[in-house]
């Protein structure tokens, strides 16, 4: 364990500098703006790289020990941890695309790209921003560019999935305002993979939501939150959810960084279930479809 991580540390030493093709710099003044100068920015990427090596390498050693025989094919962590600079270094679209396909070449199923590289990935990019180690720039660009992998990997991701099932119908969309979507994209992908029919366009308001519930049959509602700063809000939604819903006996999934953190959220707010991931999400979906039939 102890060799595999000091070889893993020694790869995110040698993977070399962080280049700025196609970078977007937004104006000085920003509230967002990245560091400008050399100096500034060597300074940021040394912090990234110091959280990398003490932080994440050692979770994604231990995670895939524990959760992987050897013989498994996935993505091994260093791929995710050089996944990780790729995006934060706002590499050329070609260069990203490559990464994935090599990881692809190695034998590693599109259910495992998406689950063992792209979400740990989302994971840690979200760290980082909390520690103030990458803007929020660097986060909207990386969770946008992993956006269009799913999209593009989404044919094969499909290929053997079941027809949809228009008695099956889903609402899965972040609270309105919400930025944070990649999680509920994988959850959404997942259930239309598995015959669901899936909506996920977000909401401006609360109003326009209530009045697709009022219109629509849902089985169920899907919401996600990456913070308890909105936790309030949740149970609010939660509750209009249900009295605005054609279907009085809706089901509510809720899923999210914070309820992970603490499980006992899912009742403070009023939900069914927490998903901790796409295919719990949908384990739980089938289980709600079962009970009431």
């Amino acid at each position: 364990m102890a060799e595999r991580q000091t070889r893993l540390t020694q790869q995110v030493v040698d993977m070399g500098h962080w280049g700025e093709t196609n970078r977007v710099v937004p104006p000085s003044d920003h509230p967002w703006s990245v560091p400008t100068s050399v100096t500034e920015r060597e300074k940021r990427l040394e912090d990234i790289r110091q959280a990398v090596e003490a932080d994440i390498v050692p979770r994604l050693v231990q995670s895939h020990d524990r959760a992987y025989a050897p013989a498994a094919i996935v993505p091994v962590a260093a791929e995710v941890i050089a996944f990780v600079k790729i995006l934060l270094s706002h590499q050329d679209e070609a260069t990203i695309v490559a990464h994935v396909a090599a990881v692809q070449a190695r034998g590693v199923s599109v259910d495992d790209i998406y689950l063992q590289l792209f979400q740990p990935t989302a994971r840690y990019i979200g760290e980082l921003w909390c520690d103030d180690l990458c803007s929020f720039i660097d986060v909207t660009l990386a969770v946008g560019t992993m956006q269009k992998l799913l999209r593009m990997l989404a044919p094969i991701f499909h290929a053997n999935g079941r027809p949809e099932d228009g008695s099956r119908q889903a609402l899965i969309v972040p609270l309105p305002g919400d930025q944070h979507t990649f999680g509920l994209s994988m959850v959404a992908e997942f259930m239309r993979r598995a015959g669901w029919s899936i909506w996920s366009t977000p909401f401006a308001s609360i109003e326009t939501l209530s009045e697709t519930l009022g219109k629509l049959y849902f089985v169920l509602v899907g919401y996600s939150v990456s913070s308890d700063e909105r936790l309030d809000e949740l149970t609010k939604v939660i509750r209009q959810t249900r009295r605005a819903s054609c279907n009085k006996a809706i089901r509510i999934l809720v899923g999210g960084p914070v309820f992970v953190a603490r499980p006992d959220y899912v009742t403070r707010v009023g939900a069914d279930a927490m998903g901790t991931d796409a295919p719990h999400a949908l384990s739980l979906a089938e289980s709600f479809v079962a009970s009431a039939a």
